[in-house]
């Protein structure tokens, strides 16, 4: 496809070396032929717009172009890279690990029958044809960026009718100053396919680090996905998560997505029900303190009828912390009986803090229940005071309350990760909200 002439506008810092940068790196990017005309094709489509900024409206609040600092480096693991300890890690579960961009870990022996997992250097280096849909150039600069200079990822494929009892467990870390990291991963499920996939994103250094992912999640015919994303990073750190999910006949996809951490997180999802009596249910949670900004993006088509569309956010902000969350939900006329539903609350801990909420509705059918809501308070004075009155201190009562807040996400995973994700929120949610 051409790619329209470039359109006069300001460079970022970041954008004016990222032609260069390409050029120095495309030799060792993995893939073939095919692959690199895709990646050419994707980088004139970036440097066409550039990193978004506040004028692009579903980036408004989230101004990433003088953020991202100039002359960063692509990171490359090396035997001192440090792991990281990062909690949930089910004592069953199958562990998948990239650092610095690279897949450093993978199941050698004694996976379940019709399950697969592989990296992405190794797919490309055989003709993969089942792969490509998944890695094509895209309308978003982020998306298009990440396939430019995608160095590694995962592929998850479930065959048809396996449900995979061992949930996979993919840690991924960037800890190299001044340094940026890439992933494309690609996650199918069969007909009938069941998994439970435990994301977990570690960014910190002592200087900027840009990390970004895009995952592609397709599940067919009554597949099941339990899916659990934990974001935690530095103040330095910026992570950019996006995922494209398509959802066949009767699919099934349930999520949670965590952050608290990094200097600015967004969470981007791209959400299309095609099958009839598709459902796709997400809880997302966030907190950010001060100087910090956390940002969850959703927009959900409904293509077919009778399907369902949930998502709730909840999230805490502190300091100068700037909180969003956006859902946009789509109907076509097609989808009648279409059931959808989205809620938002916030809690301002601290007077110059900012949660903004953006719900949209566009609706083509006229058989449908959709909905939305949104509120924004502060804690109650009045519960505070009540555990003060039993000899809490201060501090602790508040602690107590937004681990109360959030309870009612971490009622959604399985028993056995419940105490270790309270535990997270506990050590990481809190803190980023700026409470000791």
């Amino acid at each position: 496809m051409a790619v329209p002439a470039r359109q006069s506008r300001s460079l970022s810092a970041f954008d004016g070396g990222v032609e260069a940068l390409f050029a120095s790196l495309q030799g060792s990017l993995p893939g073939s032929e095919w692959m690199q005309k895709l990646r050419v094709d994707a980088l004139a489509r970036f440097v066409q717009v550039g990193l978004p900024h506040r004028r692009v409206e579903w980036w408004k609040y989230t101004d990433l172009a003088p953020r991202v600092d100039a002359g960063l480096v692509t990171a490359k693991p090396t035997p001192g890279t440090a792991r990281p300890r990062i909690a949930l890690s089910p004592a069953n579960a199958i562990e998948v690990e990239q650092s610095e961009g690279v897949v450093t870990r993978l199941p050698q022996t004694g996976l379940p029958d019709g399950l697969e997992v592989m990296a992405l250097r190794d797919a490309l280096a055989v003709p993969s044809l089942w792969l490509r849909p998944s890695l094509q150039p895209g309308a978003g600069a982020i998306e298009n960026l990440n396939l430019a200079f995608a160095t590694d990822g995962v592929l998850i494929r479930v065959g048809r009718g396996c449900k995979i009892a061992q949930p996979i467990t993919l840690r991924s870390w960037l800890s190299t100053p001044g340094a940026m990291a890439h992933v494309r991963n690609v996650v199918e499920l069969e007909e009938g396919a069941e998994l439970t996939l435990i994301e977990i994103d570690h960014a910190g250094a002592d200087r900027q680090t840009f990390a970004t992912s895009r995952t592609s999640f397709e599940l067919a015919a009554s597949a099941k996905l339990h899916h659990i994303r934990i974001i935690e990073g530095a103040a330095s750190a910026i992570t950019i998560r996006s995922d494209a999910i398509e959802l066949g006949v009767d699919a099934d996809y349930r999520g949670l997505m965590l952050t608290g951490g990094p200097g600015l997180s967004r969470q981007d999802m791209t959400v299309r029900l095609n099958g009839e009596g598709a459902r796709y249910d997400v809880a997302c949670g966030y907190a950010a303190g001060n100087g910090q900004l956390a940002d969850v993006s959703q927009e959900v088509l409904h293509a077919a009828p009778r399907t369902v569309s949930r998502i709730l956010a909840k999230g805490i902000a502190s300091g100068t912390g700037h909180g969003v969350v956006q859902g946009r939900v789509h109907v076509t006329k097609d989808a009648q009986q279409t059931d959808s539903h989205q809620l938002a609350r916030g809690l301002m801990l601290t007077p110059g803090a900012e949660i903004d909420h953006r719900p949209e509705l566009e609706i083509y059918a006229d058989d449908v229940k959709c909905g939305h809501g949104a509120a924004v308070g502060a804690l109650d004075d009045a519960q505070l005071f009540y555990l003060q009155s039993r000899g809490i201190p201060a501090e602790e009562a508040r602690n107590l309350l937004v681990g109360a807040y959030f309870a009612e996400l971490t009622a959604r995973v399985p028993d056995d990760l419940r105490d270790d994700l309270e535990v997270w929120i506990g050590a990481n949610m809190t803190r980023a909200a700026g409470l000791p």
